[in-house]
C-alpha cells in the first residue's frame, strides 16, 4: 500500500548526466555485498549441514599445499 502512494518523480537525461559514477559504483557494491550475506544466510537456515560442510572444504581447499606430480 505504501507504494500506491508514494509520488514518483521522473528522471530526466539531466539527473542522469550529472550523476558521480564513483559514488553509484560504491552504492552498487555496498548494495551487492549485503545481497551476498543475504543468501548466504538463506542457505544456512535452508541447509544448514551443507552449508557448512561446503565452507569446510573451502576452508581446507585454501589451506592445503598444491601437490606436483
Amino acid at each position: 500500500m505504501a507504494g500506491l502512494s508514494t509520488c514518483r518523480q521522473k528522471v530526466t537525461a539531466a539527473d542522469l548526466a550529472g550523476a558521480n559514477p564513483g559514488q553509484w559504483q560504491q552504492l552498487r557494491t555496498a548494495l551487492e555485498e549485503r545481497r551476498q550475506r543475504r543468501v548466504a544466510r538463506k542457505r544456512f537456515r535452508r541447509d544448514p549441514d551443507g552449508c557448512l560442510k561446503d565452507l569446510e572444504n573451502q576452508l581446507n581447499q585454501l589451506s592445503l599445499p598444491a601437490q606436483v606430480f
